[in-house]
Order: structure tokens, then sequence, then C-alpha cells
């Protein structure tokens, strides 16, 4: 009999919606996007994303203050928390426009595949390849989101928001508490007060979602730097001895300069910047159909020497296949995450170009002139053929005229040389 006994996962059946990470044993929750979850925390085996890593805190910068892709991420995690039962501390988020699962999630699963088909196909016609790959595979370059894996992670729909009817139920049964935006001071109380209700009795996970972080909206010590690395640090403080508690923050470049972003780096446990093209019509045609890149700054590794996103995402490669490019788009029901690339003909940019107009009307004057040339060496009229220019008269001699014959000029050949087997000594030239 041997000596080795496998251990199983017994965190993860008594807390609802979570898993255990076989790298380092901890527990996750899901962001409520698939591909998020790779990013942050990998594939365990095939099992899907892991997520978000208990006792972290996770940041969404958007690099673009224009757009709100930071919100949409942060509306998943607020919207599975819900969908999962979990204890969850809301922090200027709006839970009446999140998204929320659709009745008809087939239906919706079929029209984002055709989609996706679509897209994928475009440009190609009717055309059909070969036998011998029809019944393969087709190319993907995301996560497939339309599965439900249990209580851990549901598929939503960005146009179904959550019913108000969830929303109570969830405030009557202390699962939601909602919490105005508040000075860092008071703001770090009244986490520290939620979070220390909870550890009276851990039978669920904490999610504290804080959204749009350095706003003006934080008070006159917004926009302090010394102020927001103290909030992070007591912020840090308090998720590390709260019982499966995980913060996800989100915020812009308006308010987190790149200097101050770079620091944050060194107290965060994961950092993913979003960079749109809004601001940038060029790049959004070079990479259409995607709206903007996806750059994971920083991937949690708490209790592990190594992030083990970087050896288990499918997304971003692992070690073996190396870094990826990876890039979002917002379709009409989910905001998907894939890997950046030209399609098999060079996508909607593909690289054909085509003469400009000035040099179709020179080449097309020139094969009138050689024809007309043509034409009038062919006619035995004796007359001569006069081209006007506005400088002189040219005039040029007809076939009656006597011809010479250019002198032939043979391009000699290379020069041979010739090797005798019975002197090896001799060549000859």
């Amino acid at each position: 009999m041997s000596a080795f006994k496998r251990r199983e996962p017994t965190t993860s059946q008594q807390i609802k919606g979570t898993k255990v990470s076989p790298s380092n044993a901890s527990l996750h929750l899901s962001s409520g996007s698939a591909a998020i979850d790779d990013l942050l925390g990998g594939s365990a085996g095939g099992r899907g994303g892991l997520g978000i890593g208990t006792n972290t805190i996770n940041l969404v910068v958007e690099t673009d203050p224009h757009s709100t892709y930071s919100d949409i991420l942060l509306n998943y995690f607020y919207s599975q928390g819900l969908k999962s039962s979990h204890k969850l501390l809301s922090i200027g988020i709006d839970g009446s426009k999140s998204m929320w699962t659709s009745a008809g999630s087939t239906d919706n699963e079929k029209s984002d595949n055709e989609d996706s088909a679509l897209d994928h196909n475009e440009g190609r016609g009717e055309s059909k390849i070969a036998w011998r790959y029809e019944n393969m595979k087709r190319f993907e370059t995301s996560i497939n989101q339309n599965y439900n894996d249990g209580d851990f992670l549901s598929t939503f729909d960005l146009t179904q928001n959550v019913p108000l009817s969830t929303i109570n139920k969830a405030k009557e049964r202390s699962l939601l508490k909602e919490i105005e935006v508040n000075d860092y001071d008071k703001l770090i109380q009244e986490i520290k007060h939620v979070c220390d209700d909870h550890n009276k009795n851990p039978t669920s996970v904490l999610r504290i979602a804080i959204r749009n972080l350095g706003n003006w909206e934080y008070g006159d010590k917004a926009t302090d730097k010394v102020e927001l690395f103290k909030f992070i640090y007591k912020l840090r403080s308090i998720v590390r001895s709260t019982k499966y508690a995980a913060a996800y923050i989100s915020t812009h470049s308006d308010n987190i300069d790149k200097e101050t972003l770079n620091r944050l780096l060194y107290i965060l446990d994961s950092c993913i910047a979003l960079e749109s093209f809004s601001d940038a019509p060029h790049r959004a045609t070079a990479f259409a159909p995607n709206h903007g890149l996806i750059h994971p700054l920083m991937t949690s590794r708490l209790n592990s020497l190594n992030s083990p996103s970087n050896r288990h995402s499918l997304l971003r490669g692992g070690l073996i296949a190396g870094e990826n490019n990876l890039a979002f788009k917002l379709r009409r029901r989910k905001l998907v995450v894939e890997t950046l690339h030209l399609d098999v003909e060079g996508g909607k940019g593909e690289r054909r170009t085509t003469p400009s107009n000035s040099s179709i009307s020179v080449e097309e004057t020139q094969e009138r002139i050689k024809k007309a040339n043509l034409h009038e060496g062919h006619n035995h009229t004796g007359n001569e053929v006069e081209i006007e220019s506005t400088s002189s008269t040219v005039r040029f001699a007809n076939d009656n005229d006597e011809e010479t014959p250019p002198p032939s000029t043979k391009k000699k050949g290379p020069r041979r040389v010739a090797f005798q087997s019975d002197k090896p000594e001799l060549y000859e030239f």
C-alpha cells in the first residue's frame, strides 16, 4: 500500500463558490469573467481559471479617462458575488446597473458564437476547407465563457441588469452592504468594521469592491499620493488579517499617474491595465474589431515563489509558448479578452495595396502611345508620323525607309575551366 495519500480540497466543499489552488493551496474566488480568472490565477489543470486569491488586493487601471471598461470588470466582480451568495461590500457602485444572467442563456450563447464565427470567416466568401480539417476544433483565441461552473462562475449578459428584488434580498440576509464614498480615513474605518464582523463568523467569502479610487469624490486628500499609499497599506493589512476576504479596485489614469502606479505595484498583489483605442482612431482601424489592449502588469504570487498565472495561464501562453499580446473587445452581451493576432488572410486591415489613380493614368497613356506607334509603323502609306511638343516637332521615319539592323551583340558566357583527372595539376582555360 502506498504511503502517499491524495489531499481532498475540503475547504472548497465548505464554502460556496470557491476553488482551492493546487499550486499554493490557497482559496480562490471568481472575478465573474473566465478570461480574467485565467489571467489572474491561471487554469488549474483544464478545470477553468482560478481567479482571485483570498487575502489579496487587485487593481484594474483604465488608461483612457473617457472609457469605462474598468467599471465593467468591477461590475462582473459585483454580480458574481451576488450570484454566489457571498458577502459583498460595495463602495461607490450602483448595483442596479450591473449585469445579470439571462433566462434564455442558450439562445444568447448561440448568437455570440455566430457573431464570432462571422468575424472569423469575414472576407472568405463560401470557401470550404479541406475534408481532413472539417472535424477539427475551430481555432479559438479566448477562454470560452459560455458555461456555468457551478456556483464558482456564471455566464452574465450585459443586456440584463440585476433585479431590484435580488439586491433587496441580499441586503435582508446581510450579504450586501453599500457604503458611500468618503475620505480615506472614514472609509478605512468602515471597511475595518465590516471585516471585524466577518471574522466573527467566516462561513462565506467577503468581497470588497471599490470603484474609481483616487477620484475627487474621496475628499480633499484624494490627489495626495502619501494619503493614497497610506490607504492601500492599511487596506492590505486589513485584508491580510481577514479570513476569506479579497479586494477589487478600479481607477483611471487621471487619478493615478504612471509613476505612482509603478510604486503601487510593490504593494498590490495583482494589477491589470486596460489601454483603450477610443483616443486613437488609427489604432482602432489597425486592430479591428478589438477595442483595446490589456496588460497584466502584475499577477498574484501570495504563498508561492512564482505566480501560478505565469505557468498555467492559457491566454498568456505559459512558460513554453512565451508571453502573448492580449486585446479586449466589448460585444453586445459580454466583454471578451483574446490574444491579439492577424487573421489567416491578414484581418480587416490586410496589407493589399492597389496602384494610385495617377499611376494608373500614366500607364494607360503609355499603352495608348505604344499601340499608336505600332499601328502607324505597319501602315505602308509613306507618310511621316509627327508628334508635336511644346518646344519643337520631332519627325520619325516610317517602314519605307531603309532600316539598318542593329549590330548583333552576343553576350559572352562565363569562363569555363576544364579539369583533367589524369593530370590534376593542369587546368585548361
